[in-house]
């Protein structure tokens, strides 16, 4: 406190600790300040769908021809399948188009080499292009956010929420917590911090991005008579 105190009497030497302190804030809290993206989407845009939709039937088209010429499956093309799928159900507001479309069992298929079951499902996916859509949740701010940046930009928060918590609650539940020095208070703002950030990313959808993956994966290209029997 009288460290402090000596600070702020020297008014350059406080102004300048101002300064750092601003640059600070605004360098945890860059990727949130500086995003461009909404936080919030309710939608159900034909852009967005057809985009899933493309990368559904081009993936399902490129496991398939691995399956017609013995060739082992791309994992990342699989699980990209299986996302594109899912995404895809996920518009279409007939449930009973939807539940067929997530039914098929991909690993198994692979697995098997079931070509029937592939097929199948090539024809629920064109039949969806036609299928009318509902309404989505979409969190574009929150899904480009990276593990780091949530645990920085939790900790002054999370140190105030503590400041209040020791202010306004009984000084029996802060003794028993040991909340009462400093740095006692930054190692619980860590650890706080740390866990909460854990389970962000825990219950964090992976990201996915249909142009992404077309631009990274030339192959994935409509083919014709891959199931013609």
């Amino acid at each position: 406190m009288e460290l402090w105190q000596k600070l702020k009497q020297n008014k350059i030497a406080f102004s300048f600790i101002c300064l750092l302190a601003f640059i600070a804030f605004t360098s945890i809290f860059a990727p949130f300040l500086g995003n461009n993206k909404p936080f919030i989407i309710h939608t159900q845009n034909k852009l967005i769908y057809i985009d899933y939709l493309d990368s559904a039937l081009e993936n399902l088209k490129t496991v398939s021809l691995d399956i017609k010429q013995n060739r082992p499956t791309d994992p990342k093309i699989l699980s990209w399948l299986e996302k594109s799928l899912s995404e895809t159900a996920a518009f279409i507001k007939e449930v009973e188009l939807a539940e067929g479309i997530m039914r098929i069992n991909l690993n198994k298929s692979v697995q098997t080499q079931d070509l029937s079951s592939l097929y199948e499902l090539s024809l629920l996916l064109e039949k969806a292009r036609t299928a009318e859509l509902k309404k989505r949740f979409f969190f574009p701010l929150f899904n480009t956010l990276r593990a780091n940046d949530f645990f920085f930009m939790l900790l002054l928060p999370l140190y105030l929420l503590i400041i209040l918590i020791k202010k306004y609650l009984p000084q029996k539940i802060i003794f028993k917590f040991g909340l009462e020095g400093f740095w006692e208070k930054v190692f619980a703002v860590v650890l706080l911090s740390l866990f909460i950030t854990i389970l962000i990313m825990a219950m964090k959808q992976e990201r996915f991005d249909p142009i992404i993956i077309k631009k990274c994966c030339p192959n994935l290209k409509p083919a014709s008579g891959l199931f013609s029997r």
